[in-house]
């Protein structure tokens, strides 16, 4: 009898110990985790380890956080034309901002050298706040969504801006 109240004991510290380490990770804010760095095609982001790869295509990534947010970059080409209609990210902005369908969409901001612009949309009774960078590489536009539920959005945008500074570009 001994022996199984002491094994019960045992597991009982055991599955403490794990649950409270898995209770950890669920608590520990995503800007509250150590700094990671990923690639995707030539660019580079450094976000958290809170952050692992979701989805992948040729052309677009999603990055899930255990927590709370998520970050999406789509790679589209970009010819002559549009490095003459576009000479900026704030013109992209503009332009792309009459293309969204969104219940609000904001002005175009510059922070930090990071220009974005946001807008919120409902998706199965779920309000987002998506925080929308666009950079430019020599042959390619890349969108750079940072996304949280609404209600967290005043916390996250330093975050969102914070990591979006972090984006740089590997030669090809």
């Amino acid at each position: 009898m001994k022996r199984i109240i002491s094994l019960l004991l045992v597991l009982a510290c055991v599955f403490s110990f794990v649950g409270c380490g898995l209770l950890k990770a669920v608590m520990t804010k995503d800007y509250d985790a150590e700094a990671k760095t990923f690639t995707f095609r030539e660019m580079q982001i450094t976000l958290t380890e809170s952050f692992s790869v979701d989805d992948e295509s040729d052309d677009e990534i999603w990055y899930e956080s255990f927590n709370e947010t998520s970050v999406s970059i789509d790679k589209f080409e970009r010819t002559a034309d549009d490095k003459i209609a576009f000479p900026t990210t704030h013109d992209y902005l503009e332009a792309l901002s009459l293309d969204i369908e969104a219940e609000s969409i904001s002005d175009i901001y510059q922070v930090d050298g990071v220009t974005y612009m946001t807008y919120d949309t409902e998706t199965l009774g779920f309000e987002f706040t998506y925080f929308l960078t666009v950079l430019f590489s020599d042959d390619a536009i890349w969108h750079v969504h940072f996304i949280c539920d609404t209600e967290d959005y005043p916390t996250y945008k330093e975050h969102f801006i914070k990591w979006a500074k972090t984006i740089c570009f590997t030669e090809n």
